[in-house]
């Protein structure tokens, strides 16, 4: 640093001696003599006002109404002297809030866990500055929070930090739920940029491989020509889908009560731990004593309570028992006298469940509280005002060049603007100007479950059984899927809605008796499979039973992004993936794409079925890259005769002929 004063000593020569300290020895002074013209420039830099960056104009995306409630915070509190720069600090900090909670589809949104420290790194204050605005928030009724935090253990491993057990942050939600709406603001001094900078390094910073992805999303744009049309695509689509998902459950619903009905025919008797015989009802997860078995249109009166089987064992149903007349009385929907509440609920046949297939004990039970605990989140259709905004928000931050990646959860997924764009904007996507093409794995969550499957029951008796090479067969073939829909007979245009109610129930649910369609046709097609996911789950009533999502999610980011998506990078060839499609745009870059995709899976001994999603843009792309190659030697060769021009001149003005050194 150099440090000028008034007081420094003029000399003979008329220039000023200063002293001028290094670094951080600041004891150690050194003497320099400087001009007195260089000490009138060093003077009128101190002077001159902050050197002013180029604005820019930014898109925030925040529920209707937050905006000016932002604004009226920051106006009204005299502690903020840069008030715009303050209130784009806010503005990121519920965008964030609102970009976390966009793709749910409840109805009540959920909180979303702030982590203070890197939160305050990425809007550019300390820990104690995120804490007061956050406070401040929830003070002006803009947000609410949760209130549970638990501390993570953490340990010190060099400069990163290893967390032995996680914890959790606050939780903060909007307190008002209003559509999304876009708007543009200047960039004051820079926070949107510097904010969006701080995040990317805080996730790319000892991660080489992300930091080179990053180089390539940075060359991915959204062609806006078209954007009005796709756009009102998606919104027609969503309207779409929400009839197909109410005809699938519909549909669905007929085929329950249809398997339901066979089944009944065959009903499995067995001896339970009171030494009576019992009748398990497979799609209720109900079972019934025969002996108490009504004959009314509730299921059984034994299962409202507690019965002695000694003085209960010749028992009839009596239509006057107090057990009897509250199980009727609730499933008809008449009201409590005592309390006079309504107390309808759903039928006792749906309600009545045992801890496990052994237990055949009647339990006693508040139906009340039981449904309040099992009530299902009401879904709802997002707004075409939050759709349009989302969609514009994520067009911006392409375009603009704010595109990162990051990986929340080491060995897991990576997550961008892009992995969250709508299907229909696949068409626009531009990498290095040129049309994507993707490569996509058939069956490719049931196929990579197999990698799981294959593990277990390699590790439990050294070889496999017959309906887990079944399944495998099937994954492979990419007709996994097909023989499920074949046999209830769904059509085909409610594929996608058949996968998710899959994956759903069968591969991501907890373990529990009751029974649904989809889950009893896997168990009775391929049992060894479903037990391998049953143990690999932790059994019934686990809690972690989200084990084995986390585990087929490693798998695939393990092999697509770490083996495939890294691998084309490290050959120079510019590639991008949405969890397990891998896209790039030349026919010889696809070429290599596939040898890594089948060379990674014939080492877990697999060979899966490829689909080529928009093969049709090879030829455009090639074209292009003939033409891209074409100018860029025009250039080399117009540089090289300019060069050969200047040597002729100089070798002729040269009397010696020759060049000489310098």
């Amino acid at each position: 640093m150099l440090f000028v004063s008034p007081s420094s000593a003029l000399n003979r020569n008329g220039s000023y001696m200063l002293d001028l300290k290094f670094g951080l020895d600041i004891g150690e002074k050194k003497h320099v003599y400087v001009s007195q013209e260089k000490c009138r420039q060093v003077y009128k830099r101190r002077k001159m006002p902050r050197k002013k960056h180029p604005t820019k104009q930014v898109t925030y995306m925040l529920p209707k109404g937050v905006r000016e409630q932002i604004d009226a915070m920051i106006d009204g509190n005299g502690a903020y002297k840069d008030k715009e720069l303050w209130k784009q600090k806010c503005y990121y900090i519920c965008e964030y809030i609102a970009t976390q909670n966009q793709m749910k589809s409840e109805s009540q949104q959920e909180y979303v866990n702030i982590h203070q420290e890197t939160m305050a790194k990425t809007v550019g204050v300390n820990n104690q500055g995120i804490a007061r605005l956050l406070k401040q928030l929830v003070k002006a009724s803009i947000l609410e929070k949760d209130g549970i935090a638990i501390q993570a253990v953490v340990s010190q491993r060099g400069r990163q930090k290893v967390y032995i057990e996680e914890g959790k942050s606050y939780g903060y939600r909007f307190k008002a739920e209003n559509p999304l709406e876009t708007f543009e603001v200047q960039s004051h001094r820079q926070q949107y940029e510097k904010s969006n900078q701080s995040i990317k390094e805080i996730f790319s910073k000892y991660d080489r491989d992300l930091r080179s992805y990053n180089e390539v999303l940075k060359e991915i744009k959204i062609d806006t020509e078209n954007l009005k049309e796709v756009i009102e695509e998606i919104l027609k689509n969503k309207q779409k889908k929400k009839s197909q998902k109410e005809n699938y459950e519909s549909y669905l619903e007929e085929v329950e009560i249809k398997y339901r009905n066979n089944l009944l025919n065959s009903l499995k008797y067995y001896k339970g731990n009171n030494n009576q015989e019992c009748k398990i009802y497979p799609f209720n997860g109900n079972i019934v004593p025969i002996k108490y078995e009504a004959e009314t249109r509730t299921v059984s009166s034994y299962l409202t309570g507690e019965v002695d089987d000694e003085n209960t064992a010749d028992r009839s149903i009596d239509p006057n028992d107090e057990i009897y007349r509250t199980v009727s009385s609730y499933h008809v929907g008449e009201k409590d006298d005592q309390n006079n509440s309504d107390k309808t609920t759903a039928p006792v046949d749906q309600i009545c469940r045992t801890v496990s297939s052994y237990q055949c004990k009647p339990r006693r039970f508040k139906i009340r509280s039981f449904m309040a605990k099992n009530r299902v989140k009401e879904k709802v259709l997002e707004p075409d005002e939050t759709t349009i905004a989302r969609c514009t928000k994520a067009v911006f931050t392409i375009n603009e060049g704010y595109l990162f990646a990051t990986r929340p959860v080491k060995d897991s997924r990576v997550y961008s603007a892009i992995t969250n764009l709508n299907r229909e904007f696949r068409s626009s996507i531009r990498l290095n100007g040129k049309k994507i093409v993707g490569i996509d794995i058939r069956n490719s969550q049931p196929l990579l479950a197999c990698i799981l499957i294959r593990h277990y029951w390699k590790e439990k008796q050294g070889e496999l059984p017959e309906d887990v090479k079944r399944y495998q067969s099937r994954c492979e073939q990419g007709k996994f899927y097909d023989d499920f829909m074949g046999e209830i007979e769904l059509p085909e245009d409610m594929r996608s809605m058949f996968k998710q109610d899959f994956f759903r129930k069968v591969f991501f649910s907890k373990v529990i008796e009751k029974g649904n369609v989809l889950k009893d046709m896997f168990i009775q097609k391929y049992p060894s499979c479903w037990e391998a996911i049953t143990d690999v789950k932790g059994g019934l009533y686990c809690k972690d039973y989200g084990e084995f999502a986390r585990m087929l999610q490693e798998v695939e980011a393990q092999i697509i992004y770490d083996v495939v998506n890294v691998g084309l990078l490290n050959q120079g060839i510019k590639a991008f993936n949405i969890f397990d499609s891998i896209y790039v745009t030349l026919k010889w870059e696809s070429e290599r794409a596939i040898g890594l995709i089948n060379k990674i899976f014939q080492a877990f001994d697999l060979h899966p079925t490829l689909n080529v999603e928009y093969g049709e843009h090879f030829e455009e792309n090639e074209r292009k890259e003939i033409e891209r190659h074409s100018q860029e030697f025009a250039k080399w060769e117009e540089q090289r005769k300019k060069d050969l021009a200047f040597k002729d001149m100089i070798r002729k003005s040269n009397p010696y002929g020759a060049l000489t050194r310098s």
